[in-house]
């Protein structure tokens, strides 16, 4: 089908805020609860109205690990759009009806009563160690007898429990009969066939001092000197923060938690504000950003308020909108509220639309200068093409 226009998209954000999901009921007017890992990218295109003109919106999806923010980088180029995306809401571990009928406050009451973090979500207290899953789940003091019961219990429960459809993307790999994982073959499968050889110097070879790699190390397996893992060694000393002088110097707090260390560590946390630096860098200056709250059909779970985001969106010029790719809810609309921008955009000269650099390709019907064009286009959505 012949177009006017073709704008390019990309969809960027953590993983787990549902891109795929967003893209997929966009494309194919379906919703997917269990969605397979986005590796590098993936891609999807429709065709929608503006102004009267037909439009094609070629979509990249993009993964939200840090391993892949490499390979997203390099899709910022070239693109007319951005849904920057982010869920709204959180699944409490203990609060939330999650794992049964009823949430494990409920049903293990004693236990809710002196746990640390009542507040705590499913994600927060979910790790992986080698691949394998276990639940940080801690509590004010340690498990009387008449508790033991109660706890195994809980055990049984969380371990029991599928979390399919939840949580941060994981990688699976199918090994081979021999050698299992190889990071030769994991390189091959996300650069493609190439002349050049396997680069194991460039990612073998250390890059940094060896104190800082130690460091590193020693924080991430949580072998870090501070008061718990002093006790552990038989020493006794009090159990305060030396930087905050409050709460106790547990890891966590004295890397995450600390008001002095979160000072430290904000640019890392504020990973919204980590995704438009990528993309204000890495893309051309009028790309048109779209900021999307996912998941507002799950007000009852909301992490993060309506007004914070629109407050986030105007702060840094972007366009606000909070959609369900469950329901559909506003993803159309967030689609081609997007793209109407750009549209108008053109027709104010914004754009130079013989250049593709700008994520902008002109069809038959468009307009190839910025000339001749009609102000105050409306939108409304056409149908599905590849």
């Amino acid at each position: 089908m012949s177009y006017a226009y073709l704008f390019k998209y990309i969809i960027i954000g953590d993983t787990g805020v549902g891109k795929s999901c967003l893209l997929l009921q966009f494309t194919d007017k379906r919703f997917q609860p269990v969605h397979d890992l986005t590796i590098g990218v993936e891609f999807g295109a429709r065709m929608i109205t503006i102004d009267n003109k037909p439009i094609k919106l070629q979509i990249w999806d993009t993964a939200g690990q840090e391993s892949f923010r490499s390979i997203t980088r390099s899709y910022y180029r070239g693109a007319a759009g951005a849904l920057l995306v982010y869920d709204i809401t959180r699944v409490k571990f203990w609060q939330d009806r999650w794992c049964g009928e009823t949430s494990l406050a409920v049903s293990y009451l004693d236990l809710f009563r002196f746990c640390k973090n009542k507040e705590a979500s499913v994600a927060e207290l979910m790790k992986s160690s080698n691949g394998v899953l276990f639940w940080d789940v801690s509590f004010f003091r340690g498990v009387h007898v008449r508790e033991l019961e109660a706890m195994s219990s809980l055990m049984e429960t969380i371990y029991g429990s599928s979390i399919r459809g939840f949580g941060e993307d994981k990688m699976c790999w199918i090994p081979s009969k021999d050698k299992g994982f190889m990071v030769n073959d994991y390189y091959r499968i996300l650069v493609g066939p190439t002349i050049y050889g396997f680069p194991w110097r460039s990612i073998w070879k250390q890059k940094i001092l060896s104190r800082v790699a130690f460091f590193v190390w020693i924080v991430a397996l949580g072998k870090y000197l501070t008061i718990d893992n002093l006790r552990k060694r038989k020493v006794w000393i009090l159990d305060w923060c030396y930087m905050c002088k409050s709460n106790g110097e547990l890891l966590d707090h004295l890397f995450l938690h600390c008001p002095v260390a979160m000072d430290l560590w904000r640019e890392t946390f504020n990973h919204l504000a980590s995704w438009l630096e990528d993309a204000r860098q890495h893309a051309n200056a009028n790309m048109t950003i779209m900021l999307i709250g996912n998941k507002c059909d799950l007000a009852h779970r909301r992490a993060v308020s309506t007004e914070e985001g629109e407050q986030f969106a105007k702060e840094h010029g972007l366009i606000f909108m909070e959609a369900s790719a469950k329901t559909a809810q506003n993803v159309e609309e967030a689609f081609i509220k997007t793209a109407a921008t750009i549209y108008k955009k053109i027709q104010d000269g914004v754009f130079d639309v013989s250049n593709e650099s700008y994520g902008i390709k002109v069809g038959y019907g468009g307009i190839p200068g910025p000339s001749g064009g009609r102000d105050g286009g409306s939108a409304q959505g056409g149908g599905c093409c590849s």
